[in-house]
């Protein structure tokens, strides 16, 4: 058995953990014969209950308050976890469309920008400090760019360095490790 991870929330898997871990630590716990019935064990029985209103029922995945009491009373007074288990199998099939969706939606990173994302971060902060804008800014890019950056991507950096400066609004800049007051004095030069 493992040592408990200090750094783990209570009731749900360890960070890093494969999906589904979850939930086989959860349905684990119902104890059952091997002839499919359930064994009696209050403590178990109190403690996935607790764990499936916590984990399940605190995220709006369309499970229907009702369905998770009667499969709570089908265990309790008939000694029979099949609703309860698929009230949970549901959430859980809901909960992993949900992060699917979430992660289709935010696509893969780009792979120049990981490589390159210091010397970005760090040039698109010497513009905002320096308040440079339009020729100026593009030049400093380039020179940045001329000593760590190859020959070959040079090009594709200062396009990158310059759509990030483009973007920056109040929202992002803090990435940059800029203090809003230079923002904005950043900023009022940039504006007609």
């Amino acid at each position: 058995m493992r040592a408990p991870n200090s750094h783990a929330t209570p009731g749900r898997a360890e960070p890093g953990q494969p999906a589904g871990t979850y939930a086989r630590q959860v349905l684990q716990r119902l104890l059952v014969d091997p002839a499919g019935e359930l064994v009696p064990d209050v403590r178990t029985l109190l403690n996935l209950h607790a764990q499936l209103m916590e984990n399940l029922l605190g995220d709006p995945m369309d499970v229907a308050p009702a369905a998770f009491t009667d499969g709570v009373l089908a265990v309790y007074e008939l000694n029979r976890i099949d609703l309860l288990r698929d009230v949970f199998t549901f959430a859980y099939e809901r909960s992993c469309a949900h992060y699917k969706a979430i992660r289709t939606s935010l696509g893969e990173p780009d792979p120049f920008r990981l490589v390159y994302r210091t010397s970005l971060k760090g040039v698109v902060r010497e513009v905002i400090l320096a308040r440079e804008q339009g020729t100026a800014a593009s030049d400093r890019i380039w020179a940045h760019a001329q000593a760590p950056i190859p020959e070959a991507a040079r090009d594709r950096f200062r396009a990158a360095a310059e759509t990030e400066l483009a973007n920056l609004h109040e929202g992002n800049f803090a990435r940059d490790q800029v203090r809003p007051s230079q923002f904005e004095a950043w900023r009022a030069g940039t504006e007609p």
